[in-house]
């Protein structure tokens, strides 16, 4: 992720993505600084250049991935499917159909 300011001297203190805040002057690449009679240098707030601060890759806080977008199960008694869910958060799984079981039906943290 990068921060681009318009080409007069800007000040980014704070950034925030989902609620987690980043601080401008704790990052290692602004191409837009002027520092040492240039443009570009590192750990600063200031835009006095066209030019980024680099936040790097920013991560969702939660995610959630299931292996398949869809699942059958044979019509016979005791036939069974799977599919991974592999999350950073709590979740939850449940069926609408009696005759049909899920299990686990929850998880945290893990991958199932």
């Amino acid at each position: 992720m990068t921060a681009t300011l318009a080409p007069r001297t800007s000040r980014l203190t704070i950034f925030t993505v989902d609620g987690v805040p980043r601080q401008a002057e704790d990052q290692a690449i602004n191409t837009g600084v002027w520092e040492n009679e240039q443009c570009g240098g590192d750990f600063n707030e200031w835009m006095n250049c066209n030019g980024y601060i680099d936040f790097g890759y920013i991560e969702s806080i939660y995610s959630i991935f299931v292996s398949r977008a869809s699942l059958s199960v044979a019509a016979e008694t005791g036939s069974t499917g799977t599919f991974d869910v592999n999350s950073n958060t709590n979740w939850t799984v449940s069926s609408n159909q009696t005759w049909l079981t899920v299990n686990p039906t929850s998880g945290s943290n893990m991958r199932q």
